[in-house]
């Protein structure tokens, strides 16, 4: 997300007092996760510059398991766990101020479960924000897309606060890569279309940048930025569907959670780490338990691709009890709020395997369809097939859930101290689709066989449309201090990973597995990063149609052959004792790429190759112009300064004009060509040219395949119709990649 430019904001962070009633003041970190206490205090000092016309608010992100929270004395309010709130402090504030978090852990209402090690304290981001007197309360971003998926309507609703101004006016600017889609002005909702957007999926996380303006008498007053995306996702009585296609949600369940010492406070490299090792399992889902988790980890998955579920943290809860279920439901509307507008949101969980009550299923899906009409809601059960079917289909819950743990699929769980053959569930929960919200843990710890006869198990029942999706218990091992089952010296070991992150055995072979049920391999980069230095002009240019390379034998053939030798040639070269290199995908754009800023492009995502494979490239051209931009200009591994010698000449660009003559620029290594990997052996590295311009940087797999690819600008015979370009290859050993070609006129 971007800086909120109209909104100063001021970390809190730091070293601050603590201390237990009574007690004598230490010095604590905050934000950070601490084993519970029962009562604290939180304090610390900060001075204050107020600004004129501007507004103060004191914001946390999460105080567990109940805050209540003061300035200079006074209570501005109390908070819930996991929370985003935000108190306006404007008129208690002074040049200098204290404030004070009294924290209530083990005694809140709602708060410790007992099913992982509780964390108490200031556990997330706390912050001074100053905003104008009138303010953005809320922006939710909604889109829909039509049936061919060829055009999408979009609404952006906002709310107001603060000083009431009919002078107000709305702005919504929809941009991707820097160039702006669509605009649309109003005041309280605002709506716009897009023509042929580029959708979001775990295969291609396209996102755009959506920046809201709030203007009052010609001046812009306050910022919101947010990323968001569009896409489809639907379903039948049988199974899901994101952008019109059948899908399979294949995923894990992660805590938000770290190392004894982390908690609940994570770095975003932590988030990062977790994210990017889910995702090259291969899933396309993370079911985040089993209570909210920090925003950077929703916004991380809209980037990455991965679809995802929240729930507001309950766990084998008493739902008879109104101070529980109140509290939940409220978690659940904030957490609504809070993220409603984000892609990688499937849909709404209510609870985690509670004896559940027909009450608060009821007010769980108003509560979910309230506030975001637009996903689905459900719960995360292991009550009977008969309860379950009847009180979730009175509540109108959208999907069926069920955790089948057991020793074998011939006896798994059905309710409490009943096991039956995991057939009955597939041929039990018929007419909406059935996910299996967890499924493995420490039956299946250490017996690879055991998991992979679960797996086949759910993979006949996906084929015979019985299972619509199924999500490992869990991603990572835990604290938990009340296991006898599943936990030594109070780490409870059902993780795929360890403690410190290092896959077990059954990681592989869920990943073998999510290989064989994909068809295609889901690729496993985040949204591309585009180089500001590729943007090399203002005026906006012309894209240059180029033949698909994939409907081409010949390039096809060119592309597989540089692949295989990227395999070869850099473990030949340094890393003789190492087995080949895992290229799974090769420098393909992880998504389309029509612009870079003003530059058009009429990108490939798969790169046309000059080489011995494919000689000679020749693309007709049409017009005249100043300059021709090629986007590519990397060599796959063979390049500088990887290897070769700087300055040889490994093609020839010659361009061909209406009036006879032609151009001929040598294409060479380290000046118009340079490596397309960004890391060699076992080090990142920076290729750098005196010519080309950096322009996209992306990545597949951060051990073996990051790249980036450059933009060489060409000058062109002035006001000369030209006729064609054709890239020639010198050297049969490189490998050259173009992408796209733009006409600046």
């Amino acid at each position: 997300m971007k800086d909120l430019i109209c909104r100063r904001r001021i970390d809190l962070g730091g070293m601050w007092n603590f201390r237990v009633p009574d007690g004598e003041y230490t010095k604590r970190r905050v934000p950070g996760s601490y084993f519970c206490c029962g009562f604290s205090e939180y304090n610390r000092s900060f001075s204050w510059t107020k600004t004129p016309g501007k507004r103060v608010f004191l914001c946390t992100e999460g105080i567990n398991y109940e805050g209540t929270v003061l300035v200079n004395g006074q209570v501005v309010g109390k908070t819930m766990p996991y929370c985003h709130d935000a108190f306006d402090v404007t008129d208690l504030l002074k040049d200098e101020n204290e404030v004070t978090v009294q924290v209530k852990d083990i005694y809140a209402p709602f708060g410790m479960v007992a099913g992982w090690c509780c964390y108490g304290g200031i556990i997330r981001a706390i912050y001074l924000e100053e905003r104008s007197e009138t303010y953005f309360a809320d922006v939710w971003f909604r889109q829909n897309l039509t049936e061919d998926l060829t055009r999408a309507d979009a609404t952006v609703s906002v709310e107001l606060a603060g000083k009431v101004s009919i002078n107000a006016s709305v702005t919504a600017t929809l941009s991707r890569h820097g160039e702006t889609v669509a605009i649309a002005e109003g005041t309280d909702q605002l709506a716009f279309s897009v023509e042929r957007p580029a959708l979001w999926s775990p295969d291609a996380p396209n996102l755009y940048d959506l920046c809201v303006t709030l203007e009052i008498n010609g001046e812009i007053v306050d910022t919101q930025a947010m990323e968001v995306g569009f896409r489809s996702f639907k379903m039948d009585e049988k199974r899901f569907y994101l952008n019109g296609e059948s899908i399979f949600l294949a995923g894990v369940c992660r805590h938000d959670l770290g190392s004894a010492e982390k908690g609940h406070t994570l770095t975003d490299e932590d988030i990062e780490r977790d994210l990017r090792m889910i995702k090259d399992l291969g899933v396309n889902f993370v079911r985040l338990v089993h209570y909210p988790h920090d925003e950077r980890v929703i916004r991380m998955a809209d980037r990455m691709g991965l679809l995802v579920s929240e729930e507001p943290g309950l766990w084998w809860s008493d739902l008879t009890n109104p101070n529980l279920t109140g509290g939940a439901l409220e978690i659940l509307k904030r957490t609504i709020l809070r993220d409603r507008s984000h892609p990688s949101v499937a849909f709404w969980m209510s609870f985690n395997e509670c004896e559940f009550t027909q009450e608060f299923l009821n007010d769980s899906v108003k509560v979910a369809r309230a506030y975001d009409p637009d996903r689905y809601a459900s719960g995360a059960n292991c009550m009977n097939i008969e309860m379950t079917k009847s009180m979730f289909d009175i509540a109108d819950i959208d999907f069926y859930t069920f955790h089948p743990y057991g020793t074998d699929p011939t006896s798994v769980a059905n309710g409490i101290g009943v096991r039956v053959p995991i057939k009955k569930h597939f041929d039990s929960f018929v007419g909406k689709p059935l996910i299996f919200t967890e499924w493995g843990g420490w039956f299946v710890v250490d017996n690879p066989e055991l998991f992979r006869r679960f797996c086949q198990s759910m993979k006949q029942a996906k084929n015979e449309g019985k299972l619509a999706g199924m999500f490992y218990w869990a991603f990572a091992d835990m604290y938990e201090y009340n296991r006898a089952d599943a936990s030594v010296d109070g780490v409870q070991y059902e993780g795929l990973v360890t403690l410190e992150r290092r896959p077990k055995e059954n990681y592989y072979v869920f990943q073998k597995f999510l290989r064989e049920i994909n068809s295609e391999p889901v690729p496993l980069a985040p949204a591309m990063v585009v180089e500001p230095d590729g943007l090399t002009d203002t005026t906006q240019s012309v894209a240059i149609p180029l033949p698909d390379a994939t409907a081409s034998e010949e390039q096809q053939a060119a592309w597989e052959y540089a692949t295989e030798e990227s395999r070869m040639t850099q473990t030949s070269i340094v890393l003789p004792h190492r087995k080949r290199r895992y290229i799974t995908y090769g420098p393909k754009l992880p998504q389309s790429c029509p612009s870079l800023g003003n530059l058009q492009f009429d990108a490939r995502q798969q790169p046309l190759v000059v080489s011995e494979k494919a000689p000679r490239l020749e693309i007709p051209l049409t017009g005249k112009g100043r300059q021709l931009v090629l986007l590519g200009n990397a060599l796959y591994t063979m390049g500088y300064p990887v290897n070769g010698e700087y300055g040889e000449v490994c093609a020839k660009l010659t361009l061909r004009y209406a009036d006879g003559t032609e151009t001929v620029t040598p294409l060479r290594n380290g000046y118009e060509l340079l490596t397309v990997n960004t890391t060699f052996a076992g080090s990142k590295i920076d290729p750098i040219s005196p010519i080309l311009k950096k322009a996209i940087t992306f990545s597949y797999n951060k051990n073996f395949e990051n790249y980036r690819i450059y933009t060489l600008t060409v000058d062109l015979k002035p006001d000369t119709e030209l006729v064609s370009m054709t890239v020639t290859s010198e050297m049969a050993e490189r490998n050259i990649l173009l992408y796209g070609v733009s006409l600046i006129p």
